[in-house]
């Protein structure tokens, strides 16, 4: 009887301003899987060393791999590989959507937060007039039983608040303006 194929993790990785589709398959043990990058796969064997640093073996070839996160931004990763560094944001599928539901990534301007998907609004954090800074909370929505703070997108003063605690809200919808 064939085991369950597993899950796959989808993941964004931008480098140098450019995109890339990710996606990660274990492939028959916690250390080996499948990595689809840009749609070509790679099969990867990986242990963790010591202080962020991975011995990867990729498509047969070595590498000793040193990752450091940024402490002020999880996703934001720098990548050292034979004597090359790369600065590289990594957001998973939970990121991604919220990154969305704020506007992406644009900060010059006006800058809409969108309810990523349909949910209430638990809370309303912040009000016309405030200044808030880059990832500073503005919005709790719960949704399929969770709730997902909605962040500044940039650092501004807050233009509009459309909504108020206990208002339910459509995905896509409009929910605070940032200027």
């Amino acid at each position: 009887m064939a085991s369950p194929e597993k899950k796959a993790d989808h993941y964004l990785a931008i480098h140098e301003g450019q995109e890339h589709a990710l996606e990660l398959r274990e492939n028959g043990s916690e250390s080996s899987h499948v990595l689809t990058f840009d749609g070509q796969p790679h099969t990867i064997d990986a242990v963790f060393l010591e202080g962020g640093t991975w011995s990867l073996l990729i498509d047969g070839e070595s590498y000793e791999v040193d990752i450091d996160a940024d402490a002020t931004k999880a996703e934001r990763l720098t990548v050292a590989v034979r004597g090359h560094r790369f600065a590289v944001e990594v957001l998973d599928e939970h990121r991604q959507r919220m990154r969305s539901a704020s506007g992406g990534f644009e900060v010059e301007g006006r800058a809409e937060v969108l309810a990523p998907m349909p949910g209430k609004v638990v809370k309303v954090l912040v009000a016309v007039g405030d200044s808030v800074a880059e990832g500073e909370g503005l919005l709790v929505v719960e949704a399929m039983k969770m709730e997902n703070e909605l962040k500044a997108p940039k650092d501004g003063t807050v233009a509009e608040v459309r909504v108020e605690a206990g208002d339910t809200v459509d995905g896509g919808l409009c929910l605070a303006v940032i200027e």
